[in-house]
């Protein structure tokens, strides 16, 4: 389960803000860079995306559960196909530990 946020609003178009409802940001984000998967739960000079979030009006657990996603003109389809897999295998088993320490 997963959800893509600020869908409706104008954004840069190669970054993505999604929220993994029961996960924990910085536990996802640690294995998908295990798995080879660079992500980013901050925004420009340090901010935590959690607080920028909290600032656009969400509550704190969907901002402690969201990740930002970056394409480059070079990213292939192949890679984004490769990637999805890897997120979707890492946030299962991300949300059974996140259970333990999330409300």
């Amino acid at each position: 389960e997963a959800e893509v946020l600020f869908q409706g609003t104008e954004r840069l178009p190669h970054i993505t803000t999604i929220v993994f409802p029961g996960v924990f940001s910085e536990l996802l984000a640690f294995h998908l860079r295990e798995a080879g998967v660079f992500v980013s739960w901050g925004g420009g000079r340090n901010q935590k995306l959690e607080h920028i979030l909290r600032a656009c009006g969400l509550d704190s657990l969907t901002a402690k559960s969201t990740l930002n996603f970056s394409l480059s003109r070079e990213t292939t389809e192949e890679e984004i196909r490769r990637t999805i897999g890897i997120v979707v295998d890492c946030a299962q088993r991300c949300r059974t530990y996140s259970r333990k320490v999330m409300p």
